[in-house]
């Protein structure tokens, strides 16, 4: 091994690759270049992916409002519902672009905020059936009853998902809880 060798890479076992190397050992230093070389690619592929998600917010949000103007007149509450969907979708996009903040900067992942993206997502799907239930006019038994059973599913998850939280919570910050 050459004086440039790692503690990490020193007590990596040997692998036999077929190449040169000491006693069948990987050649260390184009591993090395290849690692810092993908590391950084990686970072190039989340920081273009939070461009885009950046891009796809503003553009939920910004359709859902020339909608809501378009469609206010006619039905306001309908309208209304619309808008608040689109916001909340634009909202799940800035909680994911939130992990992808948060691995560009720590690069770890943290399930705080996908625990947020399924409460706001399990929130948007309740509301939308609760608007389609006031707005949906006649609807039969069985589509009330599914329309009830799926709610319930849903404030059960919300439920879950803010205990899950709470206990994240708790568990980094055990001083304060």
């Amino acid at each position: 091994m050459t004086d440039e060798t790692t503690d990490r890479e020193a007590s990596r076992p040997a692998r036999d690759l077929g190449g040169p190397g000491e006693q069948g050992e990987a050649p260390v230093e184009w591993e090395r270049r290849l690692g810092g070389w993908l590391s950084v690619a990686e970072d190039v592929l989340y920081a273009l992916v939070g461009v885009v998600m950046v891009i796809l917010a503003a553009t939920i949000l910004v359709s859902g409002v020339v909608k809501f103007v378009d469609d206010v007149g006619s039905d306001a509450v309908d309208a209304s519902v619309k808008l608040l969907s689109q916001a909340l979708l634009a909202l799940i996009v800035v909680e994911l672009l939130y992990t992808v903040v948060v691995w560009l900067r720590d690069h770890a992942l943290r399930p705080d905020p996908f625990i947020l993206v399924a409460i706001t997502a399990a929130v948007r799907r309740f509301l939308l059936i609760t608007a389609q239930e006031k707005l949906g006019g006649d609807v039969s038994e069985t589509e009330y009853r599914l329309a009830l059973l799926e709610a319930g599913v849903l404030v059960v998850l919300v439920v879950s998902f803010s205990a899950m939280l709470i206990w994240l919570w708790k568990t980094r910050h055990p001083a304060e809880g």
